[in-house]
């Protein structure tokens, strides 16, 4: 009996058992299943990324290939010789502005008035450039101000209506900063070499030849380009600085050398030495211009220190002449951007003793269009009276001239055209020596420019 009941119970339970072990199979079927799926796929996906890294290399031999085909000193070890145009870059932009007084009526003036430069750059080899920038200019008598004497057309002849802004005082370069200081149809705005001479843990890169001062010292990323920034001079090129290049167009002969400083090359420090053709070292000018690249809470930030002594206008008035100041930008938003600058200069020849500006630059102010720039700044200079050089006994009635300019640069065809309207009003202009009605002055322009 205790036999015949132990079989009844083993019988009971082997369909149980037997399907449970049948279960454990189709789980371990599944189970390789899935792995020789989940190989299959790491196998496809290891595929795709040697692909993708043949694919990326195969591009970046391309790209070096490329650039060392076009290297000078590649070209030259394998024994090739340059062509008449390899390293030749060629690059010009046209600017037009018009620009007119309001207020003033009926001696209201509206000027037009346009310019194009043309930059040769050429690579000779691997520590060498040449480099030929030209300009033309349909302006024939000097900057905006000029125009603002007498006019005489069909419906009568009006009188002059002012002089000069306290910006042009000394340089005639002013309310219009696209004004050239090289006029005519066409000239030689900047010609010579640049040479980098390479030290053990440094270059030094020196230019020699026509060199204008203005392009190299007292710089600001948002105050520094009257073709697509802000159109008074005075926020361009300081006016306390006594430019050697002016509406005068006389030639700059100079001497520019900086190198990199730091263990990011956070740092810059250059230095020059211009003057007139013939008279390169004899009474000339000297800048020196500590620059820093950084960063202030992840924005970037420019900080320039610069001072020049000028015994080019020390020779002809007798008077020592040396200035500086500092030139300050800050990114502080992803949009908005905000600049300082402060010169001063001594001596009794500029009859500008210091001159300030500060501002403002968004951009994409308006959300649909994005890449559109705004800028507003504000510009005070400080006058005093002088009794020697060019504007000898000039005595301002007020002791400063205030300038507000705003602007808003519309990009089209991916900047391919610029189109800005602006407004610049300006308090008294020239210290209050020139007739302006209600000692203010309000400019209205549009600028047109097209880089190609």
């Amino acid at each position: 009996m205790r036999s015949a009941a132990f079989f009844a119970v083993v019988f009971a339970f082997t369909p149980a058992a037997l399907a449970s072990e049948e279960e454990l199979r189709e789980e371990v079927r599944r189970l390789r299943a899935a792995v020789d799926q989940g190989a299959r796929t790491l196998e496809a996906q290891r595929e795709r990324i040697d692909a993708l890294e043949a694919g990326e290399r195969g591009r970046l031999e391309s790209d070096v290939r490329a650039y060392l085909d076009r290297s000078p000193a590649y070209l030259s070890a394998q024994g090739f010789d340059r062509g008449p145009l390899d390293g030749l870059k060629v690059t010009a932009r046209l600017t037009g502005v018009l620009q007119g007084t309001a207020g003033l009526n009926p001696s209201d003036r509206l000027v037009g008035d346009g310019d194009l430069d043309l930059d040769f750059d050429m690579t000779v080899s691997e520590d060498l450039e040449v480099f030929v920038h030209l300009t033309a200019n349909t302006s024939g008598d000097g900057a905006f101000e000029s125009q603002f004497g007498d006019v005489t057309t069909p419906s009568g002849a009006f009188p002059p209506i002012a002089g000069p802004t306290a910006t042009a005082l000394l340089d005639g370069v002013g309310v219009n900063g696209t004004q050239p200081t090289r006029l005519g149809a066409v000239s030689s705005y900047e010609a010579g070499i640049l040479v980098r001479l390479r030290m053990a843990r440094s270059t030094i890169y020196v230019e020699l030849g026509q060199l204008d001062p203005r392009r190299r010292f007292a710089q600001n990323r948002l105050a520094d380009d009257e073709n697509t920034q802000f159109l008074n001079n005075s926020f361009d090129d300081p006016p306390s600085v006594p430019w050697l290049s002016d509406a005068s167009g006389r030639g700059t002969f100079g001497i520019h050398a900086w190198v990199d400083l730091g263990a990011s090359q956070q740092f810059r420090l250059n230095w020059g030495w211009f003057n007139t053709a013939g008279q390169l070292f004899n009474d000339g000018q000297l800048y020196v211009q500590l620059s820093w690249k950084g960063s202030v809470r992840g924005r970037e930030v420019n900080v320039r220190l610069f001072g020049f002594f000028d015994s080019f206008t020390e020779a002809s008035t007798g008077d020592e002449v040396a200035g500086g100041g500092v030139s300050f930008d800050w990114q502080l938003t992803d949009r908005t951007a905000f600049f300082l600058r402060f010169t001063t200069t001594g001596g009794d020849f500029n009859p500008v003793e210091s001159d300030t500006s500060a501002g403002i630059v968004v951009t994409g102010l308006v959300r649909s269009r994005p890449n559109d720039t705004f800028g507003v700044a504000f510009g005070r200079i400080s006058l005093r009276s002088v009794t020697g050089g060019p504007v000898a006994g000039f005595a301002p009635v007020e002791d400063r001239e205030l300038t507000v300019e705003v602007y808003y640069r519309y990009l089209f065809d991916n900047g391919k055209l610029q189109i800005t309207p602006s407004v610049q009003v300006i308090t008294d202009p020239g210290g209050g020596v020139s007739p302006w009605q209600d000692d203010l002055l309000v400019l209205f322009a549009l600028r047109v420019f097209a880089p190609f």
